[in-house]
């Protein structure tokens, strides 16, 4: 049996953010765009930093519409912030009509060497500052992102900066990928970070929804869970 097209779309897999020491302001204190973006700069240079030797085990959960789930535990280690090795511990499928759901390693690899907002910036996008929302108990800025030229791949929507460590905490955009458009009709991509161990900011959540043949809704998600991480090199 074909392949649904739709099968690519869950193959959203890893992705890992590293606390920086950037502080965030008190309340009632005020706060520009640009000092932002250079908090959401030095966080992500603080994350290259810390990448070599760290060992992160995880597990994924995939869903689509019409295909199933599968889930997959998953261990990976960076040798250098360029060398990367993974390897699946346990793999476990349920699929609809026959279809696969592949998962594809070097999307894991971009996730993990790129943020989402690595794209972010006064050159290409138009960003304002809506306010200060709370986000499962965190207080975070919630900024108005718009591109100038929407052919790139850039955000187009809204996003949740944590106030403390200027790190994403929640996005709600179009698929920032021009191939996950192009698969999709009017479709949303969720993105969710969570702070674990009260050190390291990682993903929960990768969703993109929309409509398909018909109007038909398609949902793809991938879930992040039961984390473990080791700093120590080879041990």
């Amino acid at each position: 049996m074909r392949k649904s097209p739709y099968i690519i779309l869950i193959a959203i897999l890893g992705g890992l953010t590293i606390v920086s020491s950037v502080a965030g302001r008190q309340d009632g204190e005020t706060i520009t765009i640009e000092e932002i973006l250079d908090g959401i700069k030095e966080s992500a240079m603080s994350f290259n930093r810390s990448l070599q030797n760290l060992t992160v085990k995880q597990t994924i959960t995939c869903k689509a519409t019409f295909i199933g789930e599968a889930k997959v535990v998953k261990e990976i280690r960076f040798r250098r912030p360029d060398i990367i090795e993974q390897r699946i511990m346990e793999r476990e499928e349920k699929v609809r009509n026959g279809s696969n759901i592949k998962i594809e390693r070097p999307v894991t690899y971009t996730l993990f060497m790129k943020s989402p907002l690595s794209s972010l910036s006064l050159d290409d996008c138009d960003v304002d500052l809506i306010g200060k929302k709370t986000v499962r108990g965190r207080p975070t800025y919630l900024l108005w992102v718009k591109p100038k030229d929407e052919r790139g791949d850039f955000i187009n929507g809204k996003i949740w900066i944590d106030a403390k460590d200027f790190t994403l905490v929640r996005l709600e955009s179009k698929p920032i990928k021009k191939e996950d458009r192009s698969k999709v009709k009017n479709a949303k991509q969720i993105i969710e970070y969570d702070k674990i161990g009260d050190k390291y900011w990682l993903p929960i959540l990768d969703r993109i929804e929309g409509s398909g043949w018909i109007f038909v809704k398609i949902v793809s998600e991938v879930m992040y869970s039961h984390y473990e991480i080791n700093s120590g090199g080879d041990e």
